[in-house]
């Protein structure tokens, strides 16, 4: 019984992919356009983001600092320091940051590595309200 209600919600429920493109549709009355690749959306936006490197002993006061200013940031560090890039998300999520006005809780929203970097994308929510 619960091997079939697992199929079936697992049918019915939108996967990853078909939910993120949702926010970029385009309505028309008229006609029905195709659906907009957000991989190829984001390749040709610019990227305009603050770097805040893991290998600075003040890192967590630079992130903070560039988080209340900006809204949002990438932590960087080198490949063989995913132990310590991983000790550095724990403590993003555990810890406030002070945004002047509230003590605010970062998110991190991607992790990706690009040749010898790991890079994890981090932002304040509140930030862009």
């Amino acid at each position: 019984m619960a091997w079939r209600y697992g199929v079936l919600y697992g049918m019915f429920w939108p996967r990853g992919a078909q939910i993120r493109s949702e926010s970029l549709r385009a309505w028309n009355p008229f006609e029905r356009l195709p659906d907009c690749d957000r991989l190829l959306a984001l390749a040709v936006v610019p990227r305009l983001s603050q770097e805040v490197s893991l290998s600075n002993p003040r890192w967590c006061d630079e992130l903070a600092a560039r988080l209340v200013q900006f809204g949002a940031i990438e932590l960087v560090c080198g490949v063989e320091e995913s132990t310590q890039m991983a000790e550095a998300l724990l403590r993003i999520g555990a810890e406030a940051i002070d945004s002047e006005a509230l003590l605010i809780h970062a998110r991190v929203t991607g992790v990706r590595r690009e040749n010898n970097r790991i890079i994890a994308e981090i932002e304040l929510p509140e930030a862009f309200q």
